[in-house]
């Protein structure tokens, strides 16, 4: 008689974390960018130029970059988004988006070219819908207190107070 083997089933078998990289990000902007990614468990990295980015794309499964262009410069970032957006061969191309100052040729060039916009300073419900459409429902991110929804499970954690008016 042969033992049964354990198959795993897609239940059993937990995703790989995301991987986003913030390219020439400094200061506050890559702290909140960390901050908001780490949210949805997505494993961050950064570097300082546009050569080490590629590169580090090259090495490793990648499915985020956010590039911003206030330091990185436009020549340079555009050139970038150019050698990002070719597919490895082994896996597909990371979802890019260009952070810096709000301008219409900014805007409309990172359209054209199939890339996220996002502004500085950065608006939080943008920010999370982009990272939502960038990593789907099967990462998403936890349940706020404050939403106008339940979460799945019925009842909010927290304990019930009634108020009475003040006495």
């Amino acid at each position: 008689m042969s033992k049964p083997s354990a198959i795993a089933t897609r239940a059993d078998v937990r995703p790989r974390p995301a991987q986003a990289l913030l390219v020439a990000c400094q200061g506050a902007h890559s702290l909140y960018l960390r901050s908001r990614l780490s949210l949805r468990q997505a494993v961050c990295a950064d570097v300082a130029e546009a050569a080490a980015a590629v590169e580090f794309c090259a090495e490793r499964p990648v499915d985020l970059v956010v590039m911003d262009f206030d330091h990185l410069g436009e020549p340079a970032g555009w050139q970038l988004v150019k050698q990002l957006r070719v597919p490895h061969a082994c896996r597909p191309a990371p979802k890019l988006a260009v952070l810096g100052g709000s301008g219409r040729w900014r805007r409309w060039r990172a359209s054209m070219a199939g890339v996220g916009c996002l502004d500085k300073p950065m608006d939080p419900r943008s920010l999370e819908a982009w990272i939502e459409h960038c990593l789907g429902p099967d990462r998403s991110g936890p349940v706020s207190l404050f939403s106008a929804e339940p979460p799945p499970g019925g009842r909010r954690p927290g304990r019930k107070v009634q108020f009475d008016g003040g006495t």
